[in-house]
């Protein structure tokens, strides 16, 4: 009995994993698949994953991780020296335009990379450009080493910089921010 819950363990964590380098995703690829091949075993670990999930946040079949269980999962998976690994994992399994920019974000690499969004945001970034950068940040949380343009207001106290909000009005900053939250 013991054997089966490391299991089901297991098996979950792999799909939360899945879920936390992912931006809405089908949570049939989330689920691993072991589970699949298992009926009671699939619907196990699908519930265990949906109870993390928003399950229909823009009226879709996708889900999305809650933002608070996103970022526990990175953190651990970062405190552990895990990430690197899983987001080859992850990247290896056809990511779709948030997962990847997500992915990028993680690693501070890329479009993504600190010295990137400053240079862009100096430059008044399009309204999809400022999009992408707070939707990315924000899911990758403070694992991503552009989270600090993200972590300062307009007090000017981040380092080397003023931070996010200083290059971007506050209206074009809710506007972003808006379209990224589903409709209620």
């Amino acid at each position: 009995m013991t054997e089966a819950r490391d299991e089901v363990g297991r098996l979950v964590e792999e799909a939360r994993v899945f879920a936390a380098l992912s931006g809405p995703f089908d949570p049939k690829q989330a689920l691993p698949d072991a589970a699949k091949d298992d009926p009671k075993l699939l619907v196990e670990v699908a519930s265990v994953l949906a109870s993390g999930c928003d399950t229909n946040p823009d009226h879709s079949n996708d889900w999305l991780l809650r933002t608070s269980e996103r970022r526990y999962i990175l953190a651990s998976l970062d405190r552990d020296g895990r990430l690197r690994a899983a987001i080859t994992r992850r990247r290896s399994a056809g990511p779709d335009l948030e997962t990847a920019d997500l992915l990028l974000a993680l690693e501070g690499s890329d479009t993504f990379a600190p010295g990137r969004i400053r240079e862009d945001l100096d430059h008044s970034p399009s309204e999809q450009r400022l999009e992408r950068i707070v939707v990315a940040l924000d899911r990758a949380g403070e694992v991503a080493p552009g989270s600090v343009l993200l972590a300062y207001g307009d007090t000017g106290a981040a380092p080397g910089g003023s931070g996010l909000v200083p290059a971007v009005t506050g209206i074009q900053l809710s506007r972003a921010i808006h379209r990224t939250l589903p409709e209620r």
